[in-house]
C-alpha cells in the first residue's frame, strides 16, 4: 500500500512491494487478471512520474496506457529483486524518453515542412506564423495530407499512392484536418 512518509512523499510499504512482485510473477505466468491489481496500486505513481517527464497531460495519459500494455509483455522478464516499482518506473521512463524523442523529431520535421512555405512569395510573415500555429495542432498524418495536397499540389489518389494507404483514409484525414483548421481560424 502506498503511504505518506515524513516528508509527505508517497512511498511503498513492504507489503505493497511483495504484493506487486507477486502480481508480476502471476502476470509472467500468464495470469492477466493480476494487471488490474497492479494498475490499482500504481496508476497514480506511474501517471505522476510520466507527467513529470513529458510535461504534457495528454502524453502522460498515453504513456500511462502504453506502460500497462508494455508491462503485459514484459512481466515474464521480471526477476524478483524486491523492487517491482523500479521495474515498472523504468518502463515508464523509457516510454517517456521515446515520446520526447518522437516529439523532437516531429518538431524538426515540421520545421522542414514549413520551410517549404518560404517558396510561396504570396504569403506574408503573418500568414506564415498563423499557418505554422494551425499546422502544429494537426496530427502528423493529417499535416502530411494537407501539405502534400495544398502546398505540393498533389491529388488525393497520388497521395494515397505515396503513403500506401487507401484513398478513403487519405480523404478522411484531409477532411478531418480541414475541419480542425477551420475551427482554429474562426
Amino acid at each position: 500500500m502506498l503511504k505518506l512518509n515524513q516528508e509527505n512523499r508517497l512511498t511503498e510499504s513492504p507489503s505493497t512491494d511483495s504484493s506487486l512482485e507477486h502480481c508480476l510473477t502471476r502476470m509472467g505466468d500468464g495470469d492477466n487478471s493480476a494487471l488490474e491489481e497492479i494498475y490499482h496500486h500504481t496508476r497514480a505513481a506511474v501517471y505522476g512520474y510520466a507527467l513529470s517527464l513529458v510535461k504534457n497531460v495528454h502524453d502522460a495519459e498515453d504513456v500511462l496506457q502504453e506502460c500497462y500494455l508494455k508491462l503485459c509483455s514484459a512481466a515474464a522478464a521480471y526477476r524478483k529483486q524486491g523492487k517491482p516499482m523500479a521495474f515498472l518506473l523504468r518502463i515508464v521512463r523509457n516510454l517517456c524518453y521515446d515520446r520526447l524523442r518522437d516529439r523532437q523529431r516531429r518538431e524538426s520535421d515540421l520545421s522542414s515542412e514549413l520551410a517549404a512555405m518560404s517558396a510561396w512569395p504570396n504569403l506574408s510573415e503573418e500568414d506564415r506564423v498563423t499557418l505554422r500555429a494551425c499546422l502544429e495542432e494537426l496530427r502528423d498524418e493529417e499535416r502530411q495530407v494537407i501539405l502534400l495536397h495544398v502546398l505540393g499540389g498533389f491529388r488525393f489518389h497520388e497521395i494515397a499512392s505515396f503513403t500506401e494507404e487507401p484513398l478513403s483514409t487519405v480523404l478522411s484525414r484531409y477532411h478531418r484536418a480541414m475541419k480542425k483548421l477551420r475551427i482554429q481560424l474562426s
